[in-house]
């Protein structure tokens, strides 16, 4: 079984889009299992690679703040594994759905002021290009 990923105390596969409704007096949703959700971690990265639905959802509901200064918390089995900021969006170059998947990379916050933290940001975004 794979380990759940959640984003300030919010499981990515428990977040639930809305979709049009398929008849007048219904309510319809869709979210992704953790098997179409993939992470991986080295020293001071998250890597997070999302299908582009769940990603634009991310944005629209607030999980992941559109304020590149604010900080995410991430758990991952349940358990804080730090704050982050996210450095890089990727898009596809080929799609592995109709919609394809996006590449976040999120950078490990140590304890400090914002002005740090934006500059951790910005070196993580230079050396990424």
């Amino acid at each position: 079984m794979q380990r759940t990923i959640a984003i300030n105390g919010t499981r990515l596969d428990k977040v639930r889009m809305p979709l049009e409704p398929y008849s007048k007096d219904t309510v319809s949703s869709q979210s992704y299992p953790m098997s179409e959700i993939r992470y991986s971690r080295d020293e001071g990265t998250l890597r997070l690679v999302l299908p582009a639905y769940l990603s634009v959802e991310l944005y629209r509901s607030g999980i992941l703040p559109q304020d590149v200064n604010a900080c995410v918390g991430i758990s991952i089995g349940g358990r804080p594994v730090g704050r982050y900021l996210v450095s890089d969006v990727r898009y596809p170059t080929w799609s592995y759905s109709p919609f394809g998947r996006v590449t976040f990379t999120l950078t490990r916050v140590l304890q400090g002021n914002a002005r740090s933290r934006r500059a951790t940001a910005v070196a993580a975004r230079s050396s990424n290009r």
